[in-house]
């Protein structure tokens, strides 16, 4: 063994640059991917400018659902200077929440709560607008119904049992516990689906494509190695050259799992992102296997890099998706992206690493 890795380091040593290139490649690639996605989003989101004249519950409640929408970015500024960043295009629009907004939404007066302003240019307008206007007749509801509540209790029992913020809270309650303005369908026989998953494309997805690459472009050396007369000078020692791949393999396998364990604590403590240590095992032993048995295939180089460039394509085109079983079954991401066990592919892999380790051992015995 100590024989193979001073021969591999030999070897290594004539293309440092590009071998430790592909090698951190999903590391790195990763870590910049995710990043210029988060820039993205960032910039993805339409500024809008609100102007609150008064510190009042109900004011600061809307301006606080104005906030968690996903879609804008929400800057409190002065009058004159939003009017001035509308007028050159800083803003999408400007929404004044005047003052007296608590006071007309307790007593039903709804007009001229709040002022809008707008440009040709205020795509998202229309969104934001209908937005508010929902969350005041959401606001105007618990009110009625609180007005509502008191006429019935003074009417029938002479007295109001129930307080405005009584009854607020307990809508609020409601709302939150019965889903009132969520509703999910689904067919009799289907399984209920989870409203938790999440995005497919988190930075371990993202690793995990680049790694199918990264892991197939290391796996040259095999080619350049069958082309070699090399080959020839294992009839005189005791280490078959079939013995020689799979001892190479193995020392990849490591040096890749050292990079992987680097990977799983960066995005474990830096971003959160939790997988299973067993998870991406089984993942990088399935690299590991299925690398070696596409290099196996093919004797010319730039045959390999073009296979293994369309193979990464292929996986990044055709992504697992809900409720397509065959898709994913194939899908040799699939079972990682799911965060469980790789299997089909690992066994397949293995299972053609068996037969070609066995037929070659077979001839060379019966020569």
């Amino acid at each position: 063994m100590k024989a193979v890795i001073i021969t591999r380091w030999l070897f290594i040593k004539r293309s440092m640059l590009s071998f430790f290139f592909w090698l951190l490649l999903p590391l790195v690639g990763a870590l910049l991917l995710f990043a210029f996605v988060d820039v993205v989003e960032d910039d993805s989101y339409v500024p809008i400018g609100v102007i609150v004249e008064e510190e009042t519950e109900l004011a600061n409640d809307l301006y606080q659902e104005m906030e968690t929408s996903d879609f804008v970015a929400i800057r409190e500024t002065e009058h004159d200077e939003a009017i001035r960043q509308l007028q050159q295009h800083e803003l999408d629009s400007v929404f004044v929440i005047h003052q007296g907004y608590q006071e007309g939404i307790q007593t039903q007066q709804r007009t001229n709560l709040i002022t809008s302003y707008q440009t040709n240019r205020s795509y998202a307008y229309t969104a934001v607008k209908e937005m508010i206007v929902s969350h005041i007749q959401e606001q105007g509801g618990r009110y009625q119904a609180v007005q509502v509540i008191n006429q019935l209790s003074e009417r029938y029992r002479g007295e109001s049992l129930w307080s405005a913020e009584d009854v607020i809270q307990t809508s609020k309650q409601i709302q939150a516990e019965e889903q009132l303005i969520h509703a999910s369908f689904q067919y009799a026989s289907q399984a209920e689906k989870k409203d938790d998953e999440g995005s497919r494309w988190e930075i371990w997805h993202i690793w995990a494509l680049l790694a199918i690459l990264s892991s197939l472009l290391t796996m040259d050396w095999l080619i350049k190695e069958k082309q070699s007369f090399v080959t020839q000078r294992f009839y005189f020692t005791k280490l078959s050259w079939h013995d020689y791949l799979l001892l190479n393999g193995f020392l990849y396998f490591v040096i890749w799992l050292v990079i992987d364990l680097v990977t799983y604590v960066i995005f474990s403590v830096g971003f959160d992102e939790t997988m299973g240590v067993v998870t991406l095992l089984s993942y990088r032993c399935m690299l590991t296997l299925l690398s070696f048995c596409v290099a196996l295939v093919w004797k010319r180089l730039y045959v390999f890099y073009a296979v293994s460039f369309l193979m990464a394509c292929m996986c990044g085109l055709l992504l697992p998706v809900r409720d397509m079983h065959v898709i994913n079954w194939l899908h040799p991401m699939a079972a990682f992206l799911d965060n469980q066990i790789t299997i089909g592919w690992l066994l397949c892999s293995a299972g053609v690493i068996l037969f070609w380790y066995g037929r070659r051992r077979r001839e060379n015995a019966a020569s």
